[in-house]
């Protein structure tokens, strides 16, 4: 029974093996340096990741801006309208 169960696993252990190699031969076909390849691949995610990271902080420096320009805005407003009343006051009293 023994000697049975080694066969199946010896079996196993090949048909793995043949396995492997076919997925490796399908994911290289065309491709000479597929190791290049992967890292290629790493360096281009790391790029979207760091890209995607600074899209983030573009967008919060960006919203934190135009807060900042309505604030200035609005103060700009409030002083033309207290130049105007003081203008407006200063008219009517020369």
């Amino acid at each position: 029974m023994s000697l049975f169960i080694l066969i199946i696993e010896m079996k196993r252990r090949k048909q793995m093996e043949a396995a492997e190699r076919r997925i490796a031969e399908q994911q290289s076909r065309g491709i000479k340096n597929i190791e290049a390849v992967k890292r290629q691949e790493r360096l281009d995610q790391l790029r979207e990741k760091r890209q995607e990271e600074v899209g983030n902080r573009n967008v919060q420096s960006n919203l934190r801006l135009h807060v900042a320009s309505k604030l200035m805005a609005d103060l700009d407003l409030a002083a033309i309208l207290r130049f105007s009343k003081i203008y407006k006051y200063a008219f009517f009293k020369i």
